[in-house]
This record gives C-alpha cells, structure tokens and sequence, in this order.
C-alpha cells in the first residue's frame, strides 16, 4: 500500500509539473501574443500616422489649387479693369500695363513652375508613402499568418505531447497496478480537464483495489512481518555489499596509481639500461674499429715482408742460374743440388728472421 502511495503521490507530482509546464507554456504564448500585438498596433500607428501625413499633403495641394484659382481670378479682374479705363490715360498707362503685364506674367510663371515642382514633390511623396503603406500591410498580414501558423503547430504538439504523455502514465499505471485491475481507458482526446477527471477515476480504482487487498490480507499479519523482516535483512546486506564495493573500489583506485607509479619507474630504468647499452655498443664500436684497423696495417706490414722475401728468392735463383752455367754438366747438378738446398735455407732463415722482427 505504501508502493502504491508512493506512486500516486509520485504521479500527483508529474501532474503539478505538468501543469507548471503548461502555465509557463501559457504565459510564454501571452508573452508572444503581446509582442506581436504590439507590433500589430506599432504598424497600425504607422500607418495611422502616413495616412494623417497624406491628408496634409492632399490638403495641401488643394489650398495650392486654391491660391492658384483665386490669383488667376485677380487677374482675370485686374485685366478687366485695365482694359475698360479710358483711352485718354495715354502712353503712361499702357506703358504701366505693360510693365504689370510682363512683371505678373513672369510671377504666374515663376509661381506655376514652383506650384508644379511642389505638386510634383507631393506626388512623389504620396507614391513612396502608399508603397511603404502597401509594405507594412502586406508585413503585417505575413506577420499574422506566421504567428497563427505558430500557434496552431505549437497546439498541435502540445496535444500530442499531452496525449503521449497520457500513454505513458497509464502504462506506467497498469505496470505498477495490482493483478486484475481494470483501469479506465485513456480518452481519445486528451485535454487537461479530462486528463485529471481520468486520473481522479483511476485514483479511486486504485484505493479501492487496494482496500479491497488490506482486507483480503488482514489475517497474513506474520507472513507480512516476515517479508518486513527480510527486507531488513537485505537492505542490510545490501549496504554491506555497497560497502565492500566502496572499499574494493578504493583498493582498485590505490592498485591502479600504483601500478601507473610502477610502470613510469620501470620505463625509466628501461630507458637507462637503453641509454648504457647504446653506449656499451660504442664503446664496443669503436674498439673494433680500432682493432681492425691494426690488423690492417699488421697485414699491409706482412704483405711487405713477403714480397721482400721473394725478391730475395728470385735474386737468389738468378745467382744459381748464372753458376750453373758456368760449371761442368755432373758439378752442376751437384752444385744446383747444393745451391738450391743452400738458398732455399738462407730464404727460410730469411724469412723467419722477418717475422721474428715483426713479432
């Protein structure tokens, strides 16, 4: 009963943080309702204010036409006048009309120009204001559409959030419900009064079927104590075990420092062991080098005895040669015999005398 306590009060909570979600939700929509309104009203003073500024263009023009008829109307009078005095006047007073005529006629004109150009101006003017007037109308109409468009997107996720979200709750509830407890079905329009009538049904579903079990398990008091007493006894191991897993998990973060300690100390004496073998090496290197070196020149040095040696041979045997020539046929043999025993001791002698001195 508690579990289920738990779980209404938890599902209470859900629905206090939907429903803080949804008035947020709500002032938001206000707060973006009002800035477009008062972008709505800022374009309406706008247009308010070129309207009044094209009135007083146009009421300007008017009192120009205005002024431009009554002077033609003075002059229209004044010439009238000047034709109808007498011709006894003279030469002055046609002189003076003409004077007047030309002096007027050159004002009307200077003034027609300046009416024109100002008429003009105004014209232009009223132009550029019904175009900036067409443009904000036609911003203000996008401007509403896009902000209807919005908010009927943003209604439509909102109830299909709030529809999914109802799925899940009563999911969530026949999960968590006891065996064969029917529930109320989940409207198929879901808004926020029928989803809390919808819970309210299910909350009393729920303390009925639960008051109907404490009743049903009023006479299992023992059995309940029992399974009291040995959720106890499992909390219990669970928090030693939570505990053990504490400690092991301190130990591990204790091995694994040392183990890193170990290994950079290991990589260390790895890298000076490198370092004096490289060196070793060198050293080694360079004592073979030398050694062979001085082999070099020990067997340049060999090479020099042997072939003073066998130039000594060759002397020698020319020398036998030319004996042998001049002797008798029997003391030559003999004598060859002798003297090519007699020199080939003398290079033998001759050359390890050599090699004595070389050694």
């Amino acid at each position: 009963m508690e579990a289920h306590d738990k779980d209404i009060t938890k599902l209470k909570n859900e629905l206090g943080c939907m429903q803080e979600e949804k008035e947020k939700y709500i002032k938001q929509m206000s707060v973006d309702i009002s800035k477009e309104t008062a972008e709505v009203a800022k374009c309406r003073k706008e247009l308010s204010e070129f309207k009044s500024e094209y009135n007083k263009k146009l009421n300007r023009i008017v009192s120009l036409e205005e002024e431009i008829a009554k002077y033609k109307q003075a002059e229209m009078k004044r010439e009238t006048l000047v034709s109808s005095c007498d011709d006894n006047d003279g030469m002055l007073e046609k002189m003076i009309k003409n004077e007047v005529q030309s002096a007027t006629k050159d004002n009307v004109a200077v003034c027609d120009d300046k009416i024109n150009l100002e008429i003009n101006k105004l014209k232009m003017q009223n132009e550029e204001l019904r175009e900036v007037n067409y443009k904000i109308v036609e911003i203000s109409q996008q401007q509403e559409a896009i902000f209807k468009k919005h908010l009927e997107e943003v209604e439509k996720n909102h109830m299909k959030a709030l529809q999914q979200h109802c799925c899940n709750v009563f999911k969530t509830l026949c999960a968590i419900a006891p065996q064969n407890t029917k529930l109320p079905s989940v409207p198929v329009i879901c808004d926020m009064d029928q989803f809390f009538k919808w819970l309210k049904d299910v909350e009393n579903v729920m303390k009925d079927e639960i008051i109907k079990q404490i009743n049903m398990n009023e006479g299992d008091e023992s059995e309940n104590k029992m399974n009291l007493k040995k959720v106890a006894e499992l909390e219990a191991s669970n928090r030693r075990y939570r505990s053990a897993l504490t400690n092991l998990s301190s130990h591990i973060d204790a091995i694994e420092q040392e183990a890193i300690l170990k290994e950079e100390v290991y990589l260390s004496e790895i890298s000076r062991l490198r370092h004096e073998i490289n060196e070793q090496l060198k050293k080694q290197l360079e004592n073979e080098y030398k050694r062979k070196l001085e082999l070099v020149s020990q067997a340049s040095k060999i090479y020099e005895v042997m072939n003073r040696q066998q130039k000594k041979h060759s002397n020698n045997e020319m020398v036998a040669e030319s004996q042998m020539k001049n002797g008798s046929a029997y003391d030559l043999g003999g004598a060859n015999y002798n003297s090519n025993g007699n020199c080939t001791e003398m290079v033998r002698n001759g050359y390890d005398d050599e090699l004595d001195i070389y050694v």
